[in-house]
């Protein structure tokens, strides 16, 4: 969850969400966003994002007009951090509070390391009532992809998901 305090001259606002993408900026009936700064019309449509990604929320500028400042910089992309002071036209956010989200359960399968020894990842896998132990080699040389059995799924956190054999 992420919570920005933000103003527009004398209006004073709270924002909460939960989402892992937010679009901040003006609405339209082509646009629509998600952190309203309407009436601040230098604002963009689309002026910026943030994005929950890795245990992080980034912000990233959406090519808007006057640009997205963080503690008085320009940016493009940038971990978002609390006490984080943000200008997005003449409107002032500034985060108030981030907390990590619960890794989401990997289709309700239990996915416990439980050890890598020579370059084999060996993980209890499969549906939390009925563990079973699954094995993920190292890459062959020509980097065939390996088909995982059913129910056998592990979330690396950092990119796509890594299957094995079991």
């Amino acid at each position: 969850m992420i919570i920005i305090d933000y103003s527009y001259l004398s209006m004073q606002k709270r924002f909460k969400s939960e989402a892992d993408t937010i679009i901040i900026g003006r609405p339209s009936d082509e646009h629509a966003v998600d952190l309203d700064l309407t009436p601040d019309a230098t604002v963009s449509r689309h002026h910026a994002r943030l994005i929950y990604e890795n245990g992080d929320y980034w912000l990233e500028d959406l090519s808007s007009r006057s640009g997205t400042w963080v503690n008085s910089q320009k940016i493009t992309l940038k971990p978002a951090g609390t006490g984080d002071c943000i200008t997005l036209g003449q409107t002032n956010l500034t985060v108030q509070q981030i907390e990590a989200k619960s890794p989401p359960p990997a289709n309700g399968l239990d996915t416990q390391q439980v050890n890598i020894k020579d370059g084999v990842l060996t993980a209890r896998c499969g549906p939390a009532s009925n563990p079973q132990i699954c094995c993920w080699p190292k890459p062959r040389r020509d980097h065939q992809r390996y088909s995982p059995p059913p129910g056998c799924l592990l979330r690396s956190g950092h990119g796509p998901e890594q299957h094995g054999n079991c």
